[in-house]
C-alpha cells in the first residue's frame, strides 16, 4: 500500500519488551516499583481484553501493572514466547 494512501495517525496498541516492573512497598499515593527482566517476551497495554487476546496468542496471563493513585490503568502479558512470528520485511 502506498504511504499517500494511508491515515496520517496510526494509534499506539502497546509495546513489546523483556521486561517488566513489580511493585515493592507503597505508601499512600505512591507505588515504589523495580524492573525485572524476562526471558518470554513481555506486551504492555492500556486495554484489558488486548492483553487477552495476547495471551491466546502466545500463552501467558495478564496481569495489572503497578502504578501511582490517577495513574492510567496498564495491563501486562508475560507470554511463553520467545520467538515471534513477524513477517521479514527484507524477504
Amino acid at each position: 500500500m502506498p504511504i499517500v494512501n494511508t491515515r496520517a495517525y496510526f494509534p499506539r496498541l502497546g509495546t513489546i519488551s523483556m521486561g517488566y516492573k513489580i511493585a515493592e512497598h507503597s505508601t499512600p499515593g505512591e507505588v515504589i516499583t523495580t524492573p525485572k527482566r524476562s526471558d518470554h517476551f513481555v506486551f504492555h497495554t492500556d486495554h484489558e481484553a488486548r492483553a487477552a487476546a495476547i495471551a491466546r496468542l502466545l500463552g501467558g496471563t495478564v496481569e495489572r501493572a503497578p502504578g501511582r493513585d490517577g495513574d492510567a490503568e496498564m495491563f501486562y502479558v508475560i507470554t511463553n514466547a520467545t520467538t515471534l512470528p513477524l513477517p521479514d520485511p527484507y524477504q
